[in-house]
């Protein structure tokens, strides 16, 4: 439209008004007008391709907050199951009376309180506002259950002769903490899978795996 504007101003229109003659300066103010017209675009069209690599900046700088923040999410959520899921299985075995499983609650124990800080939970919370919904809700549900599964740890006796004399309702109350800290990390495993983010952790038994195997 403005190519077309300054061509009807610069030559059409001198041309029709002097009946097919135009003087140099009325070629001149044409070829002023149309250089002056393609500076104009040139320009738009570097505005606008900055501002395009401005967006693609501001995007892959997002897509990388992100990507990191849902790694550290699903290394959360990885690390709850490996502390959580052993430990509500070797409950339910001690519960029906198996020797093993109360050897299994003892060594699952220790080392769900060796390994309750890492992945530090704050930074976890902190990274949530860069992960995608849904993951958000899975995480956070993750965290308040890792959160009673950690106040119940800490009623939970420390010594091995006193984790055996426990009564019933005390392993049930800790067993339920801990199966629902499960539940929630595999939940959230699970949704992480499906949105695209896969954990490595499930490549090799964890420390706490391996202790319960070994009982």
């Amino acid at each position: 439209m403005a190519v077309a504007l300054i061509v009807w101003t610069g030559i059409d229109g001198p041309v029709i008004k002097s009946a097919g003659i135009a003087t140099a300066a009325e070629w001149l103010g044409f070829f002023g007008a149309l250089i002056g017209a393609f500076a104009t675009i040139a320009a738009g069209f570097v505005a606008w391709t900055s501002v395009q690599h401005q967006i693609a900046r501001a995007d892959a700088i997002r897509n990388e907050e992100q990507a990191y923040a849902c790694a550290l999410c699903v290394e959360y959520v990885s690390h709850v199951k490996s502390r959580a899921r052993p430990f509500a299985d070797a409950l339910g075995r001690a519960l029906i009376g198996d020797d093993e499983g109360w050897d299994a609650v003892i060594v699952c124990t220790g080392i769900a309180r060796q390994e309750g800080l890492a992945p530090v939970r704050f930074d976890v919370e902190n990274s949530l506002k860069s992960v995608p919904l849904r993951m958000l809700r899975l995480t956070r549900a993750c965290i308040e259950a890792e959160r009673r599964f950690d106040a119940e740890l800490e009623r939970w006796p420390r010594k091995a002769r006193e984790i055996v004399s426990v009564d019933r309702e005390h392993i049930h109350r800790m067993r339920t903490a801990a199966q629902m800290a499960a539940i929630r990390a595999e939940a959230a495993l699970s949704g992480s899978s499906e949105l695209g983010f896969h954990s490595t952790a499930s490549a090799s038994p964890t420390r706490t795996e391996r202790g319960a195997s070994k009982s």
